[in-house]
């Protein structure tokens, strides 16, 4: 019998133990997953680059604050493009003129243009930062700035360049398309 009661005892023992490690409590936490969906980026074009009339065999220019120089000036409209950029403050955006045409078209004719200058900014007419149009650039260091413009969060972004009529231009209306191209990264 005291083998008995020993052997019990040990059983007991062994089942408080047993016992003891499946009565262990457990313990659980959470985290949240967030995010913050930035506003759509949309692009406006608003004035279209325009050399207004030019003469044969002479540069015309249009600068980044709507001056324009060289041949004809004061004739016809003479405007810097400019678009707007919309986006949510604070993101990075990168803005690239995508499609700079070599010319400017009038059926077979073509009216060359012979460089572009682009820049941006928070005001109209142009006071900000000038960048490489084909290049593109990081909106402000990739802090796009809190600035309203009609309602939306947004930019300017400015175009200007020179054409250069041949000697022999053939009269006409020229004309090609002008891309701006943003994009969130």
């Amino acid at each position: 019998m005291k083998k008995t009661m020993k052997l019990f005892a040990a059983i007991t023992i062994m089942m408080g133990f047993a016992i003891g490690s499946m009565a262990q409590s457990t313990d659980n936490d959470f985290i949240v997953g967030k995010a913050e969906v930035l506003q759509g980026i949309n692009v406006t074009g608003l004035t279209a680059l325009d050399f207004g009339r030019v003469s044969p065999g002479l540069a015309k220019t249009i600068s980044l604050t709507n001056v324009a120089t060289g041949g004809q000036v004061g004739e016809g409209t003479q405007t810097t493009g400019v678009f707007t950029v919309s986006a949510s403050s604070g993101s990075n955006v990168q803005i690239q003129f995508t499609t700079l045409p070599a010319n400017l078209v009038n059926g077979v004719n073509n009216l060359p243009i012979g460089t572009y200058t682009a820049g941006y900014g928070i005001a109209t007419p142009f006071a900000g930062t000038t960048f490489v149009p084909a290049t593109g650039t990081q909106v402000a260091s990739g802090d796009f700035p809190l600035n309203d413009i009609t309602g939306a969060n947004a930019i300017y972004v400015f175009i200007g360049g020179t054409v250069t009529p041949g000697s022999t231009q053939a009269t006409g209306n020229y004309a090609a398309n002008i891309t701006l191209t943003a994009t969130y990264n």
